[in-house]
């Protein structure tokens, strides 16, 4: 049983990216790591602004790692600087995903001119340091040392919420009992990458405010299904004559739909707590109120 995982993008400059392979290493003790190099957003046919503000939507932190590559006179004085597009692409990934959510590591540089400078902008945001070091077993060392408390952040925090549903449609037919919900092919195109091996289950209830929903046991599940290739839109039926209460018109029908873990048999669950508990998502939930009268009756 695994929730969705949480996705870190990787950022450094060319000449540091061995450091940050080690550092993705220990990144992957929590999470699933891409560094920049591999990223599928970065193709030939996509501007480098392009890739860049896709990544921002497609992952759910970024790591960067400044180290000191690029020599500056600062009020007299000589000093290094991080490369200039890996401190923008740390800029964009922190306004696009908040400071709970990116995060750097600076290395330290071993004489006078290699001491990394640090935009003052940033002097509120705490960006672990690290030495320079030569030896693997060092760096490594350093690198779980460093990456520790993040590691504990992504645990904490999970996936960003998806703050998307690819619902587009819904109804339900009185007369057969059934609840249908339909999901739109453009949306699920934008999450697919987000939801890589999850499922979708439609739960319906009778709408009944002296019940908690996630706690209400009358519920009618449609069967677990994943995306279909190639995408187009996914039509769900849910029977619900004898799973939920009587449905009269003027009642209120709530459907929700859920993202499930390919390895979760949420047939077992009888109740949405229970699905929740199992590692499932709850992506929308929307309702419909069956007339009392029937237009043209």
């Amino acid at each position: 049983m695994s929730k969705r995982t949480s996705k870190v993008f990787v950022g450094s400059s060319s000449e540091a990216l061995k450091t940050a392979e080690i550092f993705a290493d220990m990144l992957r003790k929590a999470a699933s790591v891409v560094l920049w190099r591999d990223a599928p957003q970065f193709r030939a046919t996509y501007s480098n602004m392009d890739s860049l503000l896709q990544a921002t939507q497609e992952y759910d932190y970024g790591f960067f790692i400044f180290t000191p590559d690029d020599r500056i006179v600062s009020r007299g004085k000589d000093g290094s600087m991080g490369r200039d597009n890996v401190l923008f692409e740390f800029g964009l990934f922190l306004g696009a995903l908040g400071k709970d959510r990116v995060f750097a590591v600076a290395q330290e540089g071993t004489t006078e001119e290699e001491k990394l400078k640090i935009p003052t902008d940033l002097w509120g945001i705490v960006i672990p340091r690290f030495q320079k070091l030569t030896s693997i077993e060092d760096l490594q060392s350093a690198a779980d040392s460093a990456t520790l408390g993040i590691r504990r952040q992504i645990d904490r925090y999970g996936p960003r919420p998806l703050n998307m549903s690819p619902v587009i449609g819904w109804g339900f037919d009185l007369a057969r009992g059934e609840f249908s919900m339909t999901l739109g092919e453009d949306k699920l195109t934008n999450m697919k990458e987000k939801i890589k091996d999850m499922q979708f289950c439609v739960v319906v209830r009778k709408t009944d405010k002296t019940i908690n929903a996630s706690k209400d046991l009358h519920i009618a599940k449609s069967e677990t299904r994943e995306l279909d290739y190639p995408l187009h839109d996914m039509a769900f039926r849910v029977k619900t004559n004898g799973k939920i209460q009587s449905v009269e018109p003027g009642d209120e029908v709530t459907g929700y739909l859920w993202l499930v873990p390919s390895t979760c048999n949420v047939d077992t669950a009888s109740t949405m707590d229970a699905m929740r508990e199992m590692g499932c998502e709850l992506l929308d939930e929307v309702g419909r109120t069956i007339p009392k009268k029937e237009s043209g009756s």
